[in-house]
């Protein structure tokens, strides 16, 4: 995408031509009259930029001066009409700026989700314009394998047209030579022979290759489908371990509680020693476990 080159001017330009069109300049019309009119492909981020800087640009009004009764009257009450005014205005003002702000912020929320969107779908029509390309590399040198196939039959028809050009001149070489006729022909006939065998054993070959080009398409298949059913099945182990983990945290934290709690039962009934170990030893395998399973 050539969104580098893109100017103020051009975004304009797309603007006054969907104006002149009776169409709303909205963010998807100007973009695509730039994609058809100068070849580029922006994203649609920086042409809304564009659009939000020339509809901030201010919009010249004309004026007309008042007559002058008018002006004279004004400047006599231009006190008290001022504070009123001043008053109103602020109200008005402070009530519409909260209200435009809340629309602006909303809006602007908005404008930012749907231009994010529009950026992850060009992306993604960029990328299957690249995959379509790379397609059609493979489809184009496919195309050259065939023809090169194809030259290659037409070089084996012409060797079999020399071959019958030859063996009708071989005939009329015995024709003029009835002695050799008998060992000739037999020659030929040898050679005929092993022609055929090695037609009958090139079209075995071809025939051979081929079943193993769709042997080798049915294990590519099989292997795709035991790929997924094995990625299915990792899905599934690894949700069932995080459960189990969830399970086995929640019992220990469960058992830890009770022996700390035992534990502080047996201090206050100040029992002997050894049950106090026996709480330590409880504990020390207790948080072994725990982490043994944050590991």
């Amino acid at each position: 995408m050539s969104e580098t080159t893109l100017t103020r001017d051009e975004v304009a330009a797309a603007v006054a031509a969907c104006r002149t069109a009776n169409r709303r300049p909205g963010l998807r019309p100007v973009w695509r009259h730039i994609a058809e009119h100068t070849g580029k492909r922006p994203s649609f981020s920086t042409v809304s930029r564009f659009l939000a800087d020339l509809d901030s640009a201010p919009a010249a009004t004309p004026t007309t001066a008042p007559p002058d009764q008018v002006v004279a009257q004004v400047q006599q009450l231009a006190p008290a009409l001022w504070q009123a005014a001043i008053a109103a205005a602020r109200a008005e003002l402070a009530s519409e700026l909260h209200t435009q702000a809340q629309h602006l912020a909303a809006a602007g929320e908005r404008e930012r989700e749907l231009l994010g969107e529009l950026d992850e779908a060009q992306a993604r029509r960029a990328d299957a314009e690249a995959e379509r390309h790379a397609a059609e590399q493979r489809a184009t040198a496919m195309h050259e394998r065939f023809d090169a196939q194809a030259a290659a039959m037409q070089a084996l028809a012409e060797a079999q047209r020399q071959a019958s050009e030859r063996w009708a001149m071989r005939e009329r070489d015995l024709s003029a030579r009835q002695a050799q006729l008998e060992r000739e022909c037999a020659t030929l006939a040898a050679e005929a022979h092993h022609a055929r065998e090695e037609r009958a054993l090139a079209a075995g070959v071809r025939d051979r290759l081929a079943g193993e080009l769709h042997e080798a398409q049915r294990r590519a298949d099989a292997d795709l489908a035991l790929n997924a059913h094995l990625r299915e099945q990792l899905t599934t182990r690894d949700e069932d371990a995080a459960m189990l983990r969830a399970q086995l945290a929640e019992a220990t934290a469960r058992e830890r509680q009770a022996l700390i709690t035992a534990a502080a039962a047996e201090r206050q009934a100040r029992q002997g020693a050894p049950l106090l170990r026996e709480l330590r030893m409880g504990l020390a395998r207790l948080e072994h476990r725990v982490s043994r399973l944050g590991s």
